[in-house]
């Protein structure tokens, strides 16, 4: 990514974050726009892109994480008795890199 795009997707971040998070940190935000951009084609809410954050030690590096069942998220426990066979699942793990930069704001 050339220094042009690196500047752009900043301003992105930082115009977003001002919009929707302005009390998180850069990089608490970062997370969050991360994950919402690696499943931007699963049109899920701030709330839920919020809740499947789970960065922390111990976590293997993986900063968010999400179930899709039927493609559907799960955001409670399921019973797999509740469902019909060859229902299909899809386990999505989000993990940032961000470049050395500038901050945000």
């Amino acid at each position: 990514m050339n220094t042009n795009d690196l500047i752009l997707v900043n301003q992105l971040v930082s115009q977003r974050k001002d919009e929707v998070a302005h009390d998180l940190s850069d990089s608490e935000y970062f997370e969050i726009f991360a994950a919402e951009q690696a499943l931007k084609d699963r049109d899920l809410s701030y709330d839920e892109i919020e809740d499947g954050i789970v960065d922390g030690g111990g976590d293997g590096g993986i900063d968010a994480v999400y179930l899709f069942v039927n493609n559907t998220l799960c955001r409670e426990a399921i019973k797999p008795e509740e469902y019909k066979r060859n229902v299909p699942m899809d386990l999505e793990a989000v993990r940032k890199y961000r470049l050395p930069q500038q901050p945000m704001s």
